[in-house]
């Protein structure tokens, strides 16, 4: 922090533009951020001028600004983060869902709703594992009944991460369709999550068994 009490008669005052405002005095307290100056507080035209308690108030606040400012630009840099984020889970073309521990489902994007037939009001908080079809046993946790998932149990699934496993899903309609799904998990301060990805391998499973007929044929 620095200040002057005769700042109209210093040799600063020839920097001044034209029409500004008269300085007698002013404070200077700089706002660091990783030891970077990345801004002023400046004060001017106290009356009596500023003294050394002056300066270490203003030192001070000006550490609280740059904490505010700090936290002003993280928040700005989390906001273009989750919108990034939202634009790529969006323009994805599998359904993608991410559920917590406890099985239930906190994130999906808009191929999901027109996947499984559900809109997102639907799907947030419905357990994962009742958008599959009860004889889907590849995966280890769709035995697993709502409000009765212990932490332990359902931290298994880590087994099935990294793995892309075909089985059945079921729409709103209970229609049954197959799926490839790949399944990851991460830790936070809020608990584990898993992300699915899934593919509805329909098409792809009806063209392998017209490809099957046609070579029985041919044999």
């Amino acid at each position: 922090v620095t200040y002057h009490n005769d700042f109209s008669k210093s040799e600063y005052v020839q920097y001044m533009p034209d029409g500004h405002v008269k300085l007698n005095n002013l404070l200077f307290a700089p706002l660091i951020i990783d030891n970077k100056v990345v801004g002023l507080i400046g004060l001017a035209n106290r009356e009596g001028g500023f003294k050394a308690d002056h300066a270490k108030t203003a030192s001070a606040y000006a550490k609280f600004a740059a904490i505010a400012l700090v936290n002003s630009r993280n928040l700005q840099l989390l906001s273009d983060s989750e919108q990034r984020f939202r634009s790529l889970f969006e323009s994805a073309i599998e359904a993608i869902i991410i559920f917590n521990e406890n099985g239930k489902i906190v994130f999906c994007n808009s191929i999901t709703e027109t996947m499984f037939g559900f809109n997102k009001q639907e799907l947030i908080n419905k357990l994962f594992i009742d958008l599959l079809a009860s004889n889907s046993s590849e995966i280890n946790f769709v035995d697993l009944k709502q409000n009765s998932v212990s932490n332990s149990e359902y931290k298994k699934t880590k087994q099935n991460t990294g793995k892309i496993i075909e089985l059945e899903a079921k729409r709103k309609n209970q229609d049954q369709f197959p799926i490839r799904l790949s399944l990851s998990s991460y830790e936070t301060e809020q608990g584990f999550f898993y992300t699915a990805i899934i593919n509805d391998i329909s098409v792809h499973k009806l063209i392998m068994r017209e490809l099957l007929q046609y070579r029985d044929h041919l044999e």
